[in-house]
Order: C-alpha cells, then sequence, then structure tokens
C-alpha cells in the first residue's frame, strides 16, 4: 500500500495537469478569437471601418435617428494594461461592435469572424442577394442600416425573419416593394423602422403600422423627381468613403494620448 505523502503527491500532479489543460485550451480560444477579429478587421478597413464596445460613451443607440451623429471616442483605450496590449495586440482586449462598410459579396464573408457584432450599416451598391444573405451569420443583429444597394431585391429580405433581437431597421434608396412587408410583419422587437427612398407606398406604410402597433414607422415617397414630379424610381446617394478617415482618427488619437 502506497504512502499516504505519495498518492496525496500524485493527485496533486494530475489536478496540476489537468489545471494547465484548461488554462491551454481556454488561452487557445482566446488567440483564436482575437486572431480572426484580427483579419477580419484588416479586411473592413479597406471598404469601411469599425466601432469597438469601449468606444461607445453610451450603450444602448436605439433613441438615435437616422443621420443623427453616433457619438464615437476613438481616443478611448480597452480594458487590459498597456504593456500586454503592447504585447499581445488590442484585439485581445477589444470586441468589435458595429461595422460600417460598402462591401462586395465575398467581403460579407468576414461577418463570419466577428460573433458579438450587433451594428452592421450597409452601403450596399456593389451587394447582390446572394452577398447580402451572408449577414445571417451576424446572429445577435440589434440594429441594421442598408442604403443604396440598389440590386437587392425585396426577396432577400427573408433574412431579417431570423433577427429576434432587431431593434432599429434602416433602408434608403433602395428598391424594396411591398412584398418586403412581410418579412418584419411579425417582429416583436423592432422599436424603430426608417424607409426612405424605396418603392413602398403611403399605403404600405399604413399596412407597416397596423402590423407594427408597437414601433415608430416612418416611410417616405421616392426622392427623384422629374419636372417637379416623382418618378416612382428610388433616389441614389453618392457612395462616401469614411472607412480610412475613422481609422486614421482612432491612430492618431491614440499616439497623441500614448495608448
Amino acid at each position: 500500500m502506497q504512502p499516504l505523502r505519495q498518492r496525496f503527491t500524485r493527485f496533486r500532479l494530475r489536478s496540476l495537469l489537468l489545471m494547465v489543460c484548461l488554462v491551454a485550451m481556454l488561452l487557445s480560444l482566446w488567440s483564436n478569437k482575437a486572431n480572426r477579429q484580427r483579419r477580419a478587421v484588416n479586411v473592413i478597413h479597406d471598404y469601411g471601418h469599425v466601432v469597438y464596445w469601449h468606444e461607445f460613451p453610451y450603450r444602448d443607440l436605439h433613441d438615435l435617428k437616422p443621420g443623427e451623429a453616433r457619438l464615437v471616442d476613438y481616443s478611448a483605450r480597452p480594458v487590459g494594461s498597456i504593456l500586454l496590449r503592447r504585447l499581445l495586440g488590442d484585439d485581445y482586449f477589444q470586441t468589435v461592435r458595429l461595422v460600417s462598410f460598402s462591401p462586395t459579396d465575398e467581403v460579407m464573408n468576414v461577418l463570419s469572424d466577428l460573433p458579438e457584432v450587433n451594428h452592421v450599416d450597409l452601403d450596399g451598391f456593389r451587394l447582390t442577394d446572394e452577398g447580402f444573405r451572408k449577414l445571417a451569420t451576424v446572429t445577435d443583429l440589434e440594429d441594421l442600416s442598408i442604403e443604396n444597394a440598389t440590386n437587392l431585391s425585396s426577396d432577400s429580405m427573408s433574412i431579417l425573419e431570423q433577427f429576434k433581437n432587431l431593434k432599429t431597421l434602416t433602408i434608403k434608396h433602395t428598391p424594396i416593394d411591398s412584398r418586403f412587408i412581410k418579412f418584419i410583419a411579425n417582429s416583436k422587437s423592432l422599436r424603430q423602422v426608417y424607409l426612405y427612398g424605396t418603392q413602398l407606398t403611403k399605403e404600405d406604410e399604413k399596412r407597416l403600422r397596423d402590423m407594427l402597433s408597437h414601433a415608430t414607422v416612418d416611410v417616405e415617397e421616392p426622392t427623384e423627381y422629374d419636372g417637379g414630379k416623382p418618378t416612382g424610381k428610388p433616389a441614389i446617394a453618392p457612395y462616401n468613403s469614411y472607412g480610412s478617415s475613422s481609422k486614421n482618427m482612432r491612430e492618431k488619437q491614440r499616439r497623441v494620448s500614448g495608448l
């Protein structure tokens, strides 16, 4: 029979090995998540920009109306010591919350590497139905804005039915019609719906108001005119690339503050 001390030593050794394996597994998951996010952000910076959770001065953005500025503090630093952030990289200590970009169908794949994103702004002039449906990988979407998506059909909006936490939906200068209504008619989470420069009519707006009595619904007629009369076509706003400026602003402010 083994002495009690020897058995206790073996027990402690097994526990230590188990703990080391567990820590190694957790570090591997943490590293994999950070590296996936880093790669995704690098791609997105060629098409737009991202905003991290810690850069919002407040958490709930749903009181903002379309066109109202979202306050973002690009100089805010992530949780974690400066030393560790310089050693490992900021992506180990910060999480992307908002993605705003003008992607191609292929670039939409990067959203699958950002599992905690819940706000997406799409300038969709390059998107087709196939690329737009890849938005389905954002499983906890709360705020979606789509504009200039002239190649999207109303049927592509069927993916909106799966977003059970969607609170704010803004669609601008995109040729959706009354077929779109059925895809959000049963939503219990929507608080605000803004539809500008689409092919929806005031009758469609009334139907939406009746179906979404718990939400703010605002529909505007098409804004393109010919001889003072509406043409019935959505007005297409010019594309404005704002991604690089936000990236540069973040880097500039961090250099100034020594972060």
